[in-house]
């Protein structure tokens, strides 16, 4: 039991490898369809769609690449729980 710890670690840096690509990934591909995305907050009843738009897919990207190479942690985690509750809220 004394390699406990270091399994722990190796789980948690897959978790955190895991979820800053799928994060960087998906902000990227909004990137790419920023104006479906800004549509369809448009539609959800969003003021100000494309200014949202952006910001979501900057924050998703910025804060995933954030994530996967571990720098300003707490902040990007904060900033990306919220999208993803509105995002839960919303749709």
């Amino acid at each position: 039991m004394a390699n406990s710890g270091k399994g722990k670690s190796y789980g948690l840096l897959a978790l955190r490898v895991t979820a800053g690509l799928i994060f960087a990934y998906a902000g990227w591909g909004k990137r790419g369809d920023i104006t479906s995305f800004a549509g369809m907050l448009d539609a959800k009843g969003f003021f100000w769609p494309m200014l949202f738009a952006y910001l979501v897919a900057i924050i998703e990207f910025v804060g995933g690449l954030g994530i996967l190479f571990g720098v300003y942690l707490r902040l990007f985690s904060k900033l990306l729980a919220i999208i993803m509750l509105v995002a839960l809220l919303v749709m």
